[in-house]
């Protein structure tokens, strides 16, 4: 945040895009479920995956 590099309080992995891993089969099968439905071409994807009560979106002080 704000050019801070910040410890990520949870998992995450990026799919497509120019530096992502390679789409799955199961990505990709939701990928084009996705964009069937909405209408929309996707090109990457950002996964995260919250494992239990202390994984968050951002690290909490005093936590």
């Amino acid at each position: 945040m704000y050019d801070k590099v910040i410890a990520d309080p949870r998992m995450t992995a990026y799919y497509g895009g120019e530096n992502g891993h390679e789409w799955t089969p199961t990505l990709l099968e939701i990928k084009a479920t996705v964009e069937n439905i909405t209408e929309i071409k996707f090109d990457r994807v950002l996964l995260n995956v919250y494992r239990d009560g202390r994984d968050s979106v951002a690290k909490i002080a005093n936590r």
